[in-house]
């Protein structure tokens, strides 16, 4: 993942108008993320954290589509063991594996 100050940089060595190649060089990045990174709205924070929600870094979750409901069973009973979540899931249509079901309940 590329840094906030990484991608502030790239924007404001383009923005003075260095060649994408030179700028890609010097950051040590390809130069389509240098042309990608130019398209952006400038870098306004240096929360990596916040600019990886803004750009959707990573796959989207399998579980978040089942979450409510699990929220919804733990509230209906607090002991539930995380092998009947899973079930509950799976029978909800939960395709994905058991370690993102099980670690919802810390999450909760």
């Amino acid at each position: 993942m590329i840094g906030a100050m990484t991608r502030h940089e790239i924007q404001i060595l383009r923005k003075a108008g260095l060649p994408a190649a030179t700028v890609a060089a010097q950051a040590d990045v390809s130069e389509r993320s240098v042309w990608r990174i130019s398209q952006e709205p400038l870098v306004s924070t240096s929360d990596d954290r916040t600019l990886a929600q803004a750009h959707r870094v990573g796959r989207p979750s399998t579980v978040a589509a089942v979450e409510p409901r699990v929220v919804e069973w733990l509230r209906e009973d607090e002991g539930l063991p995380s092998i009947e979540l899973l079930r509950r899931a799976r029978e909800a249509g939960y395709p994905g594996g058991k370690s993102a079901v099980y670690e919802l309940p810390a999450r909760c």
